[in-house]
């Protein structure tokens, strides 16, 4: 069984009844390594994605994890820093643009920094100063910002 006790949520997983057996004992890599070294080398390389899954399997529990926990419906209650390179194309900036206007709608208070040029790969190096200035004030208990009235694009 799985599902982090952070997902709004109370349905559970149980994974063998949904992936192959070959799937399963490749899954210990995608919690381990990050998701560009686990596609791209290995078994998770080339695996094809609709063969990892049992033939008819239920979704109905992952698919309502899915929905429960959809960043655009989300309110969450602590100051959110968000992070976005202009040239990531793991997560990309069009749709953290919209989640973070979602975000915000919803009345989450959001930070959200843009960085030209950078990648999924470098975003935590390009925005150390910003990530510290943040997690600091938290610590330091000062009153969060947001950028909800004037908020940054990613995408061009």
């Amino acid at each position: 069984m799985c599902c982090s006790p952070s997902l709004r949520t109370t349905a559970t997983i149980d994974l063998t009844k949904i992936l192959t057996p070959e799937a399963l004992a490749h899954l210990p890599q995608t919690r381990t390594d990050c998701i560009t070294k686990t596609t791209t080398e290995g078994y998770w390389a080339t695996a094809i994605p609709k063969d990892q899954f049992i033939a008819n399997a239920d979704l109905s529990a992952i698919l309502k994890i899915a929905a429960d926990n959809d960043p655009g419906t989300l309110k969450i209650a602590s100051p959110t820093l968000v992070l976005q390179g202009t040239a990531d194309d793991t997560v990309l900036p069009a749709w953290t643009d919209t989640t973070v206007r979602s975000l915000c709608k919803n009345g989450t208070r959001v930070s959200y920094k843009v960085y030209p040029g950078a990648t999924h790969e470098t975003i935590v190096t390009a925005a150390a100063a910003d990530i510290r200035a943040f997690v600091d004030a938290r610590f330091a208990r000062k009153k969060p910002t947001g950028d909800c009235a004037d908020l940054a694009k990613a995408a061009r």
